[in-house]
């Protein structure tokens, strides 16, 4: 059974843009197919984050992995 995930990504380190899009691309693989994903958001860090500021997205999945499955891809990623 395939199911719909909503999975947000970001990054505030060297080449933001680039880690964001990368990370999506990275979850695709036997069991997930990314079926959209946002533009790329630039945000500020709150609290502790560090100086640098975020960019961030957001990637609509569908998969057939059982959720501790998807947790190790994206722990993968």
């Amino acid at each position: 059974m395939e199911t719909t995930s909503y999975i947000s990504l970001g990054s505030n380190l060297g080449n933001k843009s680039a880690h964001v899009l990368d990370a999506a691309s990275l979850l695709e693989g036997p069991g997930v197919r990314v079926a959209r994903s946002s533009g790329l958001w630039l945000t500020e860090p709150v609290d502790d984050a560090g100086p640098e500021w975020f960019v961030n997205s957001a990637v609509e999945i569908i998969t057939s992995l059982g959720p501790f499955e998807l947790l190790d891809r994206c722990l993968d990623v």
